[in-house]
This record gives C-alpha cells, sequence and structure tokens, in this order.
C-alpha cells in the first residue's frame, strides 16, 4: 500500500485548526472601528454626487429656459409677456423660484418684466440677449447651500431678431 497518500482515519495526519470563537475575540470591535472611520466618508462622498447631480441639472434648466425665452424673442412680433411666460413655465415645471432675469438688447440693458414692450420695439438684426441666475442657496440642499449662500447659478443666450 502507498503511504505518500492521504487517509482520513489516520490520527497523525490530522491538523489542528484554531476554534472560531478565539479568532473573533482577537477582533472584537474592530469592524464597529472600520465603520466609524468609513461611513462618514462614505456618506460625504454620496451626498457630493447628489449636490453635484443638482447643480448640473439647475444649470441645464437655466440654460433651456434662457434657449427657450430668446427664441421666442427672436420672432417678429413676439411680445414680452410671451417670453416672459415661456421663463416662468419653464422654471415652474423644474421648481426652481427665485429667480432674476436681465434682457439685453444690443447690448443695453432693458426691463423684462412681462409688462413693457422692450422686445416688441426691438428693431430686426439686433441682438437679443437673455440671462436668468438664481442663488445657489435657492436650489441647493444640505449643508453646502450654507458654505456658498452668496453663489448664483447663471445662464444666458443671445440671438439676432428675424
Amino acid at each position: 500500500m502507498d503511504t505518500n497518500r492521504f487517509d482520513p482515519t489516520n490520527e497523525s495526519m490530522h491538523v489542528d485548526y484554531p476554534e472560531p470563537t478565539k479568532v473573533r475575540s482577537d477582533r472584537r470591535g474592530a469592524s464597529a472601528v472600520e465603520m466609524a472611520i468609513v461611513l462618514p466618508l462614505l456618506l460625504l462622498m454620496i451626498f457630493g454626487i447628489i449636490e453635484f447631480g443638482r447643480a448640473i441639472m439647475v444649470h441645464q434648466v437655466l440654460v433651456n429656459a434662457a434657449r427657450e425665452a430668446t427664441r421666442r424673442a427672436v420672432i417678429p412680433g413676439a411680445t414680452d409677456a410671451q417670453v416672459m411666460s415661456r421663463i416662468t413655465n419653464y422654471m415652474n415645471g423644474a421648481g426652481i423660484s427665485g429667480y432674476s432675469v436681465t434682457l439685453k438688447i444690443d447690448g443695453t440693458v432693458a426691463t423684462l418684466d412681462g409688462s413693457s414692450s422692450s422686445i416688441t420695439n426691438a428693431a430686426s438684426k439686433s441682438a437679443i440677449g437673455i440671462g436668468i441666475s438664481v442663488p445657489h442657496s435657492q436650489v441647493s440642499f444640505g449643508i453646502i447651500s450654507l458654505i456658498s449662500s452668496n453663489r448664483n447659478f447663471s445662464a444666458g443666450v443671445e440671438m439676432r431678431k428675424e
């Protein structure tokens, strides 16, 4: 018979492993310490990703609202009320409030409140620009809104009147 082969009944080949409870008792509390170190960093990273995603979304909404309003403003016969309505509808649809709107006609700041006729009186081929800005504190969640309370998100679009 070959003596090099493993024989499960042979007691001399038996290996004693430490009991699982002894191994665990040496590491008691290590999981809690590791979690206490890693969890705040993980939460900070998750909330940072959420804030960054929200910032990108708000900026895109501002750009789209300015673009839609400017496209309406350059069409002959457009009124200030129609342009302001486009902005209001777009911003309300995204749930953004507290924004301000700036209108420039050939580089000169004009009033855009929905009741004046700045856009109606603009000459053909004049450059019409609409800018929209909103304070960061109006659209941010959590502690980041406290840090950057004096900053604004803004976007603007300029097109030539037809």
